[in-house]
């Protein structure tokens, strides 16, 4: 479980008890789909080990693209593909026309 996961299933029910009606749906949405990642609440995938036959139930996660448990994987595939950049260790500055 993240620790964002971990702030909103603590604190977010008070907050949107307190501030729900003047949040959009989706800021509502985002909150409920972290609450829910990883929980059976998603659904499972059921896994069975090619040795022992045994069964693994892996919670599934929320897919939310606001959801760190669910996106960090892209995050650390960009970085990976801008390692690879020939111009990753080049400096840029830029200049914007005074005005």
């Amino acid at each position: 479980m993240s620790v964002i996961n971990e702030i909103f299933r603590t604190f977010g029910p008070e907050y949107l008890r307190r501030f729900g009606s003047s949040m959009p749906e989706q800021h509502r949405k985002v909150i409920a789909d972290i609450c829910s990642c990883r929980t059976e609440a998603n659904s499972v995938t059921i896994l069975r080990c090619p040795d022992c036959h045994h069964l693994h139930l892996i919670p599934r996660g929320c897919g939310n693209r606001h959801c760190p448990g669910c996106q960090q994987h892209k995050g650390q595939q960009w970085l990976g593909r801008q390692a690879v950049q020939p111009w990753s260790g080049i400096a840029r500055s830029y200049r914007t026309a005074a005005g």
